[in-house]
């Protein structure tokens, strides 16, 4: 590893870092703490941050740069090997996590207070498909998990949401259910599959396409696939697959 590192230092230019300038994160990651609350991870775009500075988090809306929250940064942390260090403060072109604020997420920004325009951020694509999520309703309701209850599966959905912007929760359609909308089966599949592990029983229905209406006409999502085969017979049998 030691020559790749040293032609990433020797090639590759440096950030450039305005120690001088107010400060401002861009959130990038988002986790919770049971003593510390909402941890913000995300790099330093300009200026020095320490703990017990005021800070304000700023979100992007059709109206403008809208304030979140007013506070103060409780702890700083830094990432180093596979652990966390505290730190005391960090600078511009700084990777660090804070805790403090428990309005910002992810793709807000968290700046000094005299600071106020927001950093842009990455849109990201609309859900595709849907499925509603509720409990057990079978009769083996009980016997492998040890979370059952609706309340339970709406607050392990509500913190995925919280920390994955690319699921949307909703409520669904008969009491104890919620509409989780996503970007594709694979993600709510996963989603799914790491809630049985951790106990959960729920029951969850057939995935359904996301229609919306423009200039009314109804339109569905498409997605489009370049493979450079010599054999396509079989690759459309693999996509027709795929598709239904």
């Amino acid at each position: 590893m030691s020559p790749l590192l040293d032609s990433i230092v020797q090639h590759v230019r440096s950030p450039k870092a305005d120690l001088e300038a107010p400060f401002q994160m861009l959130v990038s990651m988002m986790e919770r703490d049971f003593y510390l609350g909402r941890i913000l991870t995300g790099r330093v775009t300009s200026g020095v941050i320490r703990v017990g500075d005021k800070v304000h988090g700023l979100r992007i809306t059709d109206e403008g740069v809208q304030k979140i929250e007013d506070g103060k940064v409780v702890k700083l942390m830094k990432k180093k090997g596979t652990s966390m260090a505290v730190i005391e403060a960090a600078g511009a072109g700084d990777i660090i996590s804070m805790a403090g604020l428990s309005g910002p997420a992810i793709g807000h920004t968290v700046a000094n207070p005299e600071v106020l325009t927001a950093l842009p951020a990455v849109e990201l694509d609309p859900p595709t498909i849907s499925m509603t999520f509720g409990v057990n309703d079978s009769p083996l309701a009980g016997r492998d998990g040890t979370h059952v209850t609706g309340a339970k599966i709406g607050n392990r959905l509500m913190a995925e949401a919280e920390t994955n912007l690319a699921i949307n929760v909703l409520p669904g359609p008969l009491s104890e259910s919620y509409e989780v909308q996503g970007r594709g089966e694979l993600q709510l599949g996963i989603l799914i599959e790491n809630m049985r592990r951790e106990g959960f029983e729920l029951s969850v229905s057939p995935p359904r396409v996301m229609y919306k209406t423009e200039r009314g006409e109804r339109l569905e999502p498409i997605e489009e696939v370049t493979v450079e085969v010599e054999i396509r017979k079989a690759m459309f049998e693999l996509l027709y697959l795929h598709m239904f």
